[in-house]
């Protein structure tokens, strides 16, 4: 934890109380709150832990907010006690280690018992708003978007869960999901970025309506795809169904979903995309 960060924590859990008690920001910067929770997709306690801490991060991230503080709520599988201790101590082991790289302190959390294992967090952050943070809603027109990331995780995982997924492509998946988005934001801030978000649960288009509506724009997606690496995924057509086979398609036309196709799409690590604004 970053000692600015931890001069701010009156009480936390060094001793703990009924609440967690912060001190007041001394900048007079405004404060951003996000909440996120989801189910292991893995069998590994301590690597979940790190790609739920920093989803629930990526929130504050994507505005260029300064996490600060964090509360935890965590569900572990029922079970013998010494094997659902060690669970949890693998779990916020892993988040613990993504909080503290991004100078957000832990300060305090609730466990419970259920069928599955499930973890999720506030964080609270700071920002100079409005000028030293983004939004969805400042795309312009002639602006490219950049993703720092690469994108078809989920379709990655869904095929896992159905034995199709080769080891590798988990392996790079996880590898990615491990990685925090703090630093490629500060460098969108610093280099006129006008407009971010986080892209996650709703997917690549999901995210972009929310941009365009935010920002009042049309979006063109263009042609230039540079791929992660050669994943494709055959799915035959028994096992696969319109919800888990999409493909993007690639043309000069805007970008299009194809339903009741047996392929997944390539995993993409880049996309340009132009952008025009309707008036």
């Amino acid at each position: 934890m970053a000692d600015a960060v931890k001069n701010q924590v009156l009480v936390g859990l060094d001793s703990p109380d009924d609440c967690a008690v912060v001190a007041p920001d001394p900048k007079g910067r405004a404060t951003v709150h996000t909440v996120d929770f989801f189910r292991s997709f893995i069998k590994d306690p301590y690597v979940f832990g790190k790609i739920a801490a920093n989803h629930a991060l990526s929130d504050c991230h994507a505005m260029c907010a300064e996490a600060t503080t964090a509360l935890a709520i965590a569900v572990v599988p029922f079970g013998m006690e010494a094997k659902v201790e060690e669970t949890l101590f693998q779990m916020m082991a892993g988040a613990c280690e993504v909080l503290a790289a991004s100078g957000c302190s832990l300060v305090g959390g609730h466990t419970c018992e259920g069928s599955e294992l499930a973890l999720g967090f506030v964080v609270n952050g700071l920002v100079s708003w409005p000028n030293g943070g983004l939004a969805k809603g400042g795309m312009k027109k002639g602006q490219s978007i950049i993703l720092t990331k690469p994108i078809g995780t989920g379709t990655i995982f869904a095929a896992d869960m159905r034995g199709l997924a080769q080891g590798g492509w988990v392996v790079a998946a996880l590898e990615s999901m491990c990685q925090s988005n703090k630093d490629a934001a500060l460098i969108l801030r610093d280099h006129a970025a006008t407009s971010c978000t986080d892209v996650t649960g709703f997917g690549l288009l999901g995210h972009l309506v929310e941009m365009a509506q935010a920002s009042k724009t049309r979006v063109d997606l263009t042609l230039t795809m540079y791929l992660h690496s050669p994943v494709r995924c055959s799915w035959s057509s028994r096992a696969s169904s319109p919800r888990f086979s999409p493909r993007i398609s690639v043309s000069n036309e805007p970008l299009k979903m194809k339903r009741n196709l047996c392929r997944t799409p390539r995993i993409l690590s880049f996309l340009t995309l132009r952008l025009r604004v309707v008036f």
